[in-house]
C-alpha cells in the first residue's frame, strides 16, 4: 500500500474566494495610500503684503493667470495695508513672508534692524514710465510749484512721499518751513484736493489717471520722482529673513514666478487682460486701468545697484538714515 497522499484539489468556489480577498486587500490598500499619501505634504502658505497701488499688479497678475501655483507656490495677497511702514513692521517680525513697499522704508527698516529683509525685485520711476504726479484742480490759480509756498499739499501717506515732494519743491525755492504737507489715503485723495481742503495733491495712480480723466485736473508737475533721481527706484520686493531661513527651497520658485510675470506683461499681446486685471484688483472703470501707467520691473539679476546706491547717499544726506547703508547687503542672492 502506498502512503501517497494525493494533495487535496481546491475547488472552484474556493479559488474565486481567495482571489477576491486578495484583490479587496490590493484595492483597499491602494485607496489608503492615495487618500493618505504620507510622502505629499500640503504646501505651505506664503503670505504676501502689498499696498491697493498699481505697483502691486505683478502680484495679481500672478495669483490671476495661476503663475503661483504653475511654480508649486500657496500663496496668500493682503493688500488692504494703511502705509509702506505697516507692511515692512509685518516683513521685520515674520508676520508676512513677502512685502512690497517703498525704498526709503526698506533702507530705513534695514538700517534699525540689519538682516531682516532682502531684496528680490525693484520698481524703477522713468520719465517714460512713472506713476507720480502733482495736481492741482482745473480752476487752481496755481501754475508753479513755486506758488505753494505756505498752502497745504495732500500727498501719498510715508516718509517716501515726503523726503521726494520736500526735495523737490526745495529745488522750486521753497524753505522747508514754507512747506505744508498732509498724509491723504488714497480713497480720500481726490475729494480732498477737489474740495479745495489742500491746494494741490501729490499721488500715484490710479488716482492721477482719475483726476485728470473723470475732474479735469491738472499735471503740475509730472514724474516728481524722476525730476530727484533717474531713474527713481521707488518700491521693492522683499523676502523676510525668517522665511528664507524657514523655507529657502520656495523663494527661487517664488522669483521665478515673477519672472514669468515680467515676461507676460512686457507682451503686448497681454496688454487687455492685464489691464481688466488692474480694472478688477483696484475697483477702477476699464477704461481708467486702460489709461493708468505702471512701472518698470526688475528682477534681482538685472538691478543696477549703483543707482540705488545713489538713492540710499540721498535718503542720508537728508537725514533719513541714521547710517550709512551699502545696498550690496540688501540683495537676495539665490
Amino acid at each position: 500500500m502506498s502512503n501517497h497522499r494525493s494533495t487535496p484539489r481546491v475547488g472552484p468556489r474556493l479559488s474565486y474566494l481567495a482571489y477576491a480577498l486578495a484583490s479587496l486587500v490590493i484595492i483597499s490598500t491602494a485607496v489608503g495610500l492615495a487618500m493618505y499619501r504620507p510622502w505629499i505634504r500640503p504646501r505651505q502658505l506664503i503670505r504676501v503684503g502689498v499696498l491697493k497701488i498699481t505697483p502691486s499688479l505683478r502680484y495679481w497678475i500672478a495669483e490671476q493667470k495661476g503663475i503661483f501655483e504653475k511654480h508649486g507656490l500657496n500663496v496668500e495677497i493682503k493688500d488692504d495695508y494703511f502705509s509702506t511702514n505697516d507692511i515692512a513692521n509685518d516683513v521685520a517680525a515674520g508676520r508676512i513672508d513677502v512685502g512690497h513697499f517703498a525704498t526709503s522704508t526698506v533702507f530705513q527698516a534695514w538700517s534699525l534692524s540689519p538682516e531682516k529683509m532682502y531684496i528680490f525685485t525693484l520698481d524703477l520711476n522713468t520719465p517714460e514710465d512713472h506713476i507720480d504726479a502733482l495736481f492741482v484742480p482745473s480752476d487752481s490759480t496755481v501754475v508753479r510749484a513755486e506758488e505753494l509756498r505756505g498752502k497745504p499739499i495732500g500727498k501719498f501717506p510715508g516718509e517716501q512721499s515726503a523726503i521726494v515732494l520736500t526735495s523737490y519743491l526745495e529745488t522750486q525755492g521753497l524753505r522747508p518751513d514754507e512747506i505744508v504737507l498732509f498724509d491723504v489715503a488714497p480713497q480720500n485723495q481726490i475729494p480732498t484736493v477737489m474740495s479745495g481742503q489742500v491746494a494741490a495733491l501729490y499721488a500715484y495712480e490710479p488716482v492721477g489717471t482719475l483726476l485728470v480723466q473723470d475732474y479735469q485736473a491738472r499735471r503740475l508737475v509730472d514724474g516728481v520722482t524722476v525730476q530727484i533721481l533717474n531713474p527713481f527706484p521707488g518700491g521693492a520686493g522683499l523676502f523676510s529673513s525668517k522665511f528664507l531661513s524657514a523655507r529657502a527651497q520656495d523663494a527661487p520658485r517664488f522669483v521665478e514666478a515673477m519672472r514669468e510675470v515680467t515676461e507676460l506683461a512686457g507682451d503686448p499681446a497681454n496688454n487687455l487682460e492685464i489691464r481688466k486685471i488692474l480694472s478688477e484688483r483696484l475697483s477702477i472703470r476699464f477704461d481708467v486701468a486702460a489709461r493708468t501707467q505702471w512701472l518698470v520691473w526688475r528682477n534681482a539679476e538685472e538691478i543696477d545697484l549703483a543707482n540705488l546706491q545713489d538713492y540710499a547717499d540721498f535718503q542720508l544726506s537728508h537725514g533719513q538714515l541714521s547710517v550709512p547703508i551699502d545696498v550690496r547687503e540688501l540683495m537676495y542672492r539665490e
